[in-house]
């Protein structure tokens, strides 16, 4: 190429890059908040996250969109359920395999599971 080739074309990448507008990335990962089974300390929450996410992508994850200060990340792998038919024991169906987050908040930080269900328990 020319010399003066190389250098237009930079020009105008620079140029479409200063014009274009700022954008905007979004998570396409989705997060549950679970209730746990057992009681946690008030500084823990539990919540369910894609296999695919690491500790440091869960991290940041609950930093830059909730605005927590996160100390650890503690995770492990929850295997589904199957079902399984006699006498072969072979599997009928499988639940999928998800993974289980703990989350350790900084700054004495004491998360509270919101009370939701209690109005329908009185009715019974």
């Amino acid at each position: 190429l020319p010399r003066g080739m190389a250098s237009k074309r930079f020009l105008r990448i620079k140029k479409f890059l200063d014009s274009s507008p700022e954008r905007i990335y979004l998570c396409n990962w989705y997060v549950y908040l679970v209730k746990p089974g057992k009681e946690l300390p008030g500084n823990q929450v539990q919540c369910h996250v894609p296999m695919r996410m690491t500790k440091f992508d869960i991290k940041n994850y609950f930093e830059r969109i909730y605005n927590v200060k996160i100390d650890k990340v503690n995770t492990r792998i929850q295997h589904g359920k199957e079902k399984r038919r006699l006498p072969w024991n072979i599997i009928i169906k499988k639940k999928t395999d998800y993974k289980v987050a703990y989350l350790t908040l900084g700054n004495n930080q004491i998360f509270h599971f919101p009370d939701l269900f209690s109005k329908y328990e009185n009715r019974r």
